[in-house]
């Protein structure tokens, strides 16, 4: 994967990192909680859409 085209906002950051201290999955309303907690207003939508490119990028797994 070529990372020079690929950006990281500090959302995205710190989603990754609520998930990364993690050894089971995670749900989108967990990570909500988390960053309301950390003081980071994010939408769901803004979770669903990093979660998304996450995926594509094949850091995270989608679980349905």
């Amino acid at each position: 994967m070529n990372h020079a085209k690929t950006y990281h906002t500090r959302q995205q950051k710190v989603i990754l990192q609520f998930i990364e201290g993690r050894k089971e999955y995670v749900t989108v309303s967990q990570i909500d909680e988390y960053l309301k907690k950390q003081g980071e207003p994010v939408g769901l939508t803004t979770i669903y859409r990093h979660l998304e490119r996450l995926r594509k990028e094949g850091v995270v797994q989608k679980i349905v």
